[in-house]
């Protein structure tokens, strides 16, 4: 986790080790610890997850984490990072993520024998619509808003927008009686 300051030949040494890393970029950004370094990693055979570290100071989405990772790996100076696609940062919310779990036998792509893990997102939002891009689209546009459907194992347990099998009022008032505890505290 936070794999930020290794240089190019660690990475490979990493790499060579069968070594995986993980990314929380708006975190690592946001508490001053550095510059995330997935592409550098990736580069160098790395395979790199995303996860948030706290969402007390960043969100907790996927989305928001892709297109963070994204944006940072771009935004690199004399255009280091020009090279690294929206489809790196699915892959690490995706393949490269099970993989680094150790899962990706039963998570993280459409495969048979896999698990049965999906996220249907609505297109017919102003972001969505007119995609020519899929990957660029989810990337770069789609939020937890555009989450219509979910599949864990097979089992549908979110659809139109809706969770199906929580109590979300009581969820919210134990959240807020949590959040109430921590702050007398």
């Amino acid at each position: 986790m936070h794999a930020l300051h290794y240089t190019d030949d660690e990475f490979k040494r990493i790499a060579a080790a069968g070594g995986s890393a993980s990314y929380a970029p708006v975190d690592e950004m946001a508490l001053g610890i550095g510059y995330p370094s997935a592409g550098r990693a990736r580069a160098a055979g790395v395979p790199a997850s995303l996860g948030a570290d706290t969402v007390v100071c960043a969100p907790g989405d996927m989305f928001s984490l892709m297109r963070a990772v994204h944006l940072l790996e771009r935004g690199r100076p004399g255009g280091a990072g020009l090279g690294f696609t929206t489809r790196d940062a699915l892959r690490m919310a995706t393949i490269e993520g099970a993989e680094v779990l150790g899962l990706a036998d039963a998570v993280g792509s459409l495969r048979p024998g896999k698990q049965a893990d999906l996220v249907l997102l609505r297109t017919d939002t102003p972001g969505m619509a007119a995609v020519q891009d899929p990957i660029g689209a989810v990337v770069l546009h789609a939020d937890t808003a555009a989450v219509d459907t979910v599949l864990v194992a097979g089992r549908v347990v979110k659809r139109d927008g809706r969770l199906l099998h929580h109590d979300v009022a009581a969820v919210l008032a134990a959240l807020k009686e949590s959040a109430a505890t921590v702050l007398a505290a």
